[in-house]
């Protein structure tokens, strides 16, 4: 089941990240989407999308430890506002150009400081994810 649960989790937030090679998240209405400037090719900083309760905006290149190594990778923060279902829910995705290497933060409204949550990235020829407590504790890792 575990094997199963990572990859879903990993598409899932691969295909909700505003730094991939397309310029706007297709679920976003692109009436409601600014293009931003774009720092290089794939990063495209300002960037922002609205739908319904939720937003998301390109903030740029951030250096974070991925893997064990410094990187510098391009980041973008989504937004859902929505009180009735859920509250907020803040998190910031970054990744890198290939989409081989990325984090993700939760943001805690209470603290008000972000936590890393989860990263993905290569070792030798395998593709490893790790999933973190609040307190930054390896939950699992694994690699494939």
């Amino acid at each position: 089941m575990k094997k199963i649960v990572i990859p879903l989790v990993l598409i899932f937030l691969f295909f909700l990240s505003g730094c991939t090679n397309q310029s706007v998240d297709e679920s976003y209405n692109q009436e409601n989407t600014n293009m931003g400037t774009s720092l290089e090719d794939w990063c495209e900083v300002g960037t922002h999308g609205v739908s319904a309760g939720s937003n998301f905006t390109v903030i740029g290149f951030e250096t974070h430890e991925v893997g064990n190594k410094s990187m510098k990778l391009c980041c973008t923060v989504y937004e859902i506002i929505n009180q009735e279902e859920i509250g907020k829910f803040k998190q910031k995705m970054c990744n890198d150009e290939n989409d081989n290497n990325f984090i993700n933060f939760y943001y805690n409204y209470s603290s008000k400081n972000w936590y890393k949550v989860s990263e993905g990235f290569i070792r030798g020829d395998q593709s490893c994810s790790r999933m973190y407590d609040e307190n930054v504790n390896i939950l699992f890792e694994t690699c494939d």
